[in-house]
């Protein structure tokens, strides 16, 4: 027993048996090591051993409430100096973790706003993310489309470049185009809307080749000024007759070729060639446009015969100038104008309300505007306006249905025609004149006195043959006409380029003699005379011209009667006349000398 104790005893006194002797910090189990296992709470007591924890000291201590200890005092990398870890809203934006992987953070606000410039997720706020910054972004649709109602986070409008396709046409917003200006002059106008020829506004975008040039844009649909509608500059030969300009006046012009029956009758410079389409006359258009007649004809002037031409007056007793084209009748003459004017003088009363027999051309109020042919024969007259109606007015008042003595001072609407291109008038008298009209498909009606009763044929598809056709009718045989002509009796057109006419005592229509081709232009002047390609005049055995059965004239446009004989207007405008008589000076040479030859009109030069 006293060797165990001493053994003891020996053993005691080799340790420090001191109370306040303590393990090394933080190794609470006393094995000598620090570790998770030494983790207690703070200040806490075991075995009178006392450990204060410390974050920051490398060791994660669970029971100390610490998700991490990386053992340092960085804020910004995966745990916090608080020994927490580092997360999206801790208002502590991570460094350690670059772009692209798990965790990485662009910012940190510690608040999930999605209004500021950092967002819930720590991204940095920016145009395209889908969340509107207040005060820096109008709108964030979340998308990189330009084309719809939010460009570059502000709203679209009209003028950012960028054509919007969410609307359709009609909606408000509506873009047809956006070239990002606010010009008016390019393909899009400041409204963006897409450039078209006729918003009045000229593009200088585009070269004189290119087909969206616009020489000119006047907005409208008007062809008769200075720019047409396919916004091209208007010019002679261009198809449409200007009537915004003045005699003289730079761009004026008399007539446009490419509009007429007869292309001839027209000059490359859209000035007349001279003699005007008349039934009767002779009456001619000199250089500057002014109405001139000769022989018996100026005694509708008020004058003597004249050898010579003279021209007719307005009743302001200027020159009747400006005249585009004339029809010569037995009782009433009209021209008409520029400017859609309508002037006539003779026994006016005849046609029209409340005017009296006038030697001075008057002017005749309320006239259609667009009025672009006249006839007249005997005392009726007859007008063609561009939409291809037709109305009559006078003693007999032709295609309405009336009766020879009725008087109609009024325009009458022309019934069963339509789309009518060309008018003729023939005969001599009241109840021995015919109108006839071409209509755009070919076919030709005529009313009035039959033009077809001395054939003895069956012209018109009528059971009988009337001498009096109170309302229009077709000529049965003809579908595809390209000219027409009315002589006293009788009736010719050019169809496939022949002509056939009918004639008295000649039933149904028959072939001109010859059988020439070619046909452009068929007249009557004392009988039937047909103008070739070429400008190659022949005339029948009932012309009547001191040649022999038939004549031949080259250089012919078109022809005109005159007593005993005719005048032609030949290329380069010159009017040449013959006859077997010359008592009043209808040759208009200045002399009353016979002339079986043609001769020159003189004085038609100014």
């Amino acid at each position: 027993m006293k060797i165990l104790a001493l053994v003891i005893l020996g053993v005691w006194a080799g340790c420090d048996s001191s109370p306040h002797q303590r393990a090394p910090e933080g190794d609470l189990d006393g094995d000598g090591v620090i570790n998770a296992e030494d983790c207690a709470p703070e200040d806490a007591a075991i075995d009178h051993k006392v450990w204060v924890n410390s974050c920051g000291d490398g060791i994660v201590c669970a029971t100390a409430r610490e998700a991490c200890d990386d053992g340092n005092d960085a804020d910004n990398d995966g745990c916090t100096r608080a020994c927490a870890l580092a997360r999206c809203g801790d208002n502590i934006a991570r460094v350690d973790i670059a772009r692209g992987e798990p965790g990485f953070e662009e910012c940190d606000d510690g608040n999930d706003d999605i209004s500021d410039r950092c967002l819930g997720n720590c991204a940095v706020a920016r145009c395209g993310d889908g969340f509107v910054q207040i005060d820096i972004e109008v709108c964030d649709d979340g998308g990189d489309d330009p084309l719809d109602g939010c460009v570059d986070c502000a709203l679209a409008r009209c003028g950012d470049g960028h054509i919007r396709a969410d609307i359709v046409a009609g909606e408000a917003g509506f873009e047809a185009c956006d070239d990002g200006n606010d010009r008016d002059d390019d393909g899009c106008l400041a409204g963006c809307i897409a450039a078209r020829c006729g918003d009045g506004v000229r593009r200088i975008d585009r070269q004189d080749w290119h087909p969206e040039f616009e020489a000119c844009d006047d907005a409208n649909a008007d062809n008769s000024d200075a720019c047409l509608d396919d916004c091209r500059a208007a010019a002679c030969g261009d198809g449409f007759l200007r009537l915004d300009r003045e005699p003289g006046a730079v761009g004026y012009e008399a007539c446009e070729g490419t509009t007429l029956i007869n292309p001839e009758d027209c000059t490359d410079t859209c000035a007349w060639a001279r003699l005007a389409d008349l039934w009767k006359g002779p009456c001619a258009l000199s250089a500057a446009g002014v109405l001139k007649c000769w022989g018996a004809e100026v005694q509708s002037f008020g004058h003597e015969p004249s050898s010579s031409p003279l021209a007719q007056t307005r009743a302001s007793g200027e020159p009747l100038d400006a005249v585009l084209d004339a029809a010569i009748g037995s009782q009433v003459r009209c021209v008409r104008r520029a400017g859609h004017e309508l002037w006539c003088w003779g026994h006016l009363g005849t046609v029209f309300e409340g005017l009296r027999t006038s030697h001075s051309a008057q002017r005749i109020e309320a006239v259609p505007d667009d009025l672009v042919e006249v006839v007249t024969i005997d005392s009726v007259l007859c007008l063609r306006r561009l939409s291809g109606q037709v109305t009559c007015q006078g003693v007999v008042a032709l295609g309405v249905g009336a009766v020879v003595a009725e008087r109609r001072r009024s325009p009458q609407p022309v019934v069963g025609i339509s789309e009518v291109v060309q008018l003729v008038a023939g005969g001599r008298y009241s109840r021995a004149a015919s109108v006839c009209a071409r209509q755009r498909n070919g076919r030709v009606a005529c009313w009035g006195t039959n033009p077809g009763a001395a054939a003895q044929g069956n012209l018109f598809s009528l059971d009988q043959q009337p001498e009096y056709l109170a309302n229009p009718v077709f000529l049965r045989t003809v579908q595809a006409a390209t000219d027409m002509a009315v002589g006293l009796d009788d009736i010719c057109v050019i169809e496939a380029g022949e002509v056939r006419c009918a004639v008295p005592r000649e039933a149904m229509m028959v072939p001109f003699p010859g059988g020439l081709t070619d046909l452009i232009r068929v007249d009557f002047a004392s009988g039937r005379c047909i103008v070739r390609a070429g400008h190659v005049m022949h005339c029948d055995r009932y012309s009547n011209f001191m040649f022999g059965t038939t004549l031949t004239l080259p250089g012919v446009v078109g022809a005109v009667p005159l007593n005993g004989g005719r005048c032609v207007r030949l290329l380069g405008g010159n009017i040449a006349c013959w006859a077997v008589e010359n008592l009043f000076g209808q040759l208009g040479d200045g002399t009353t000398d016979l002339s079986l030859t043609p001769v020159l009109v003189v004085g038609l030069d100014d």
